[in-house]
């Protein structure tokens, strides 16, 4: 069987019942954060029907002043696509949860490779390289 960068991992909540479902892979390429470069991780979870995009990189804080809060996505070899972001709930700078979810994990099952353009920081854009092939195998989200 064919070795894949995904990692997938189900729970369920002791308190409410609900269904987890995670599914991270990543990048293969580490970008300049505030203090020392990171390596981005981009995870799909599911929470009972909820399902989020996240991105994390520790020490990297996305963003910029004036920005309008989107970053760029290229699937294979497809033009390149917007897709907005919220911030993390809890203050965190390195995660965002993408807009756009369903199409996102639509290109992630048909995709090999995903590069992410991400505005961060007192830093100029940067981009991340996710080896995102077998998704579908790995993932059950």
């Amino acid at each position: 069987a064919p070795s894949y960068a995904w990692r997938y991992q189900e729970d369920k909540d002791d308190f409410d019942g609900k269904e987890w479902k995670y599914c991270q892979v990543e990048a293969s390429n580490s970008i300049k954060g505030v203090v020392w470069r990171e390596t981005p991780k981009l995870l799909v979870r599911m929470r009972g029907k909820e399902l989020n995009v996240i991105v994390k990189a520790e020490g990297v804080v996305f963003g910029n002043l004036g920005d309008s809060d989107k970053v760029r996505l290229k699937f294979d070899d497809e033009e390149p696509f917007s897709v907005g972001y919220n911030d993390s709930a809890n203050g965190d700078g390195g995660t965002i949860f993408l807009k756009r979810t369903s199409k996102i994990v639509e290109k992630l099952k048909k995709s090999k490779k995903l590069v992410i353009e991400f505005p961060v920081y007192m830093e100029n854009s940067q981009r991340a390289t996710f080896n995102i092939e077998g998704y579908s195998e790995v993932c059950k989200i």
